[in-house]
């Protein structure tokens, strides 16, 4: 399978001044964590749970949007799965017309609530319930959700909170593949197993001895559990509630004053309720505006590394859907820059 070439380099541009993810916090208090239907379990990154899901699931097939990333597919291809892609409308809800009459029983289907919103998910949980696929929510841009419609997601626990490593694989009460995903983590290597792991691959990175994954950001050889006991106790009182809070404000407010925008509009000016964004969706009317917020010093990211495929939308938006930083470590002076750039 390939991937298309990204179409800017990061290294093209001076050190941005304002990042994309929140490397500092307020001083939010903790908070109690929350009574759930469904139990976690936690990894480094998501792609490493995407990848146990791969090898405990019955499913074969995995149908995934044409919007994607390449770390959001390839964990499949290296579990062994077949990957297909389905087309994403202009709200990158899923064309619904399309897998209607291709999903089948012994599929898995993967639905994204991209960055934070909804995106059609409890249309496919629907389908995929008339149909017997298994659903699979990737929420790695929605870290803070009410509700599950899956049985099985995984999150980005770094696109939300200040920590280095982190992610979680949330199993729904009743999920059949919960023992045999239970069981891959067990068999993951402990604590002082993955330092000496880690410092062997450094070693061997650095003399050039390392052999290459075959894939672009995914290597199974690095899969593994989060060990790091300041993270884990982070998260079990992470303040969830109040960053929520600071991200819909500055959504909100940001949102608010780039309706006007020469440079575009936000992809979804309503932020809903139930919502926690993980970033700003922003539609360049003309793609020159990327280089024109990178080169002020914004750091913004775009997927640009797509299967190419028959999905207008996602081409269109490769190129046009840039995402704007609204995390809580944004001062009013930097909310302030951004949207200045885009006047």
């Amino acid at each position: 399978m390939t991937f298309l070439p990204p179409l800017a380099d990061a290294a093209c541009f001076a050190p941005p001044s304002i990042k994309a993810l929140a490397d500092a916090t307020p001083l939010f208090s903790p908070e109690p964590a929350k009574a759930c239907a469904y139990s976690s379990l936690l990894y480094n990154r998501a792609r490493h749970a995407l990848f146990h899901i791969g090898m405990a699931i019955d499913a074969k097939r995995i149908w995934v949007p044409a919007y994607h990333c390449p770390a959001m597919v390839e964990p499949f291809i290296a579990a062994g799965m077949q990957v297909a892609f389905y087309p994403v409308n202009t709200n990158l809800s899923a064309d619904l017309n399309f897998l209607g009459g291709r999903l089948e029983q012994q599929d898995a289907l993967l639905g994204v609530r991209y960055f934070g919103f909804d995106s059609g998910v409890p249309e496919l949980a629907e389908l995929c319930q008339k149909t017997g696929a298994l659903l699979i929510e990737d929420l790695a841009h929605a870290a803070v959700v009410d509700k599950l419609y899956g049985q099985l997601a995984v999150t980005s626990l770094v696109k939300f909170y200040p920590v280095q490593v982190g992610a979680e694989l949330l199993i729904a009460d009743g999920a059949l593949s919960a023992d045999d995903l239970n069981a891959h983590y067990r068999q993951l290597p402990g604590a002082l197993s993955n330092k000496w792991q880690s410092l062997v691959q450094a070693v061997q990175q650095r003399l050039h001895m390392k052999v290459a994954s075959g894939y672009r950001y995914f290597d199974a050889r690095d899969v593994s559990r989060l060990h790091a006991t300041n993270t884990r106790q982070y998260l079990e009182t992470r303040p969830a509630r109040q960053i929520s809070e600071k991200r819909r404000a500055n959504y909100m407010q940001m949102a608010k004053r780039l309706a006007d925008s020469s440079y575009g509009s936000p992809l979804f000016p309503v932020l809903p309720e139930q919502v926690t964004p993980y970033v700003l969706p922003f539609l360049l009317s003309d793609e020159s505006g990327f280089n024109h917020i990178r080169q002020h010093g914004v750091q913004i990211y775009r997927w640009e590394e797509l299967v190419p495929g028959e999905c207008q939308v996602s081409m269109d938006y490769r190129r046009h859907l840039v995402q704007l930083p609204c995390h809580q470590g944004l001062e009013q002076s930097q909310i302030d820059f951004i949207v200045g750039l885009l006047d």
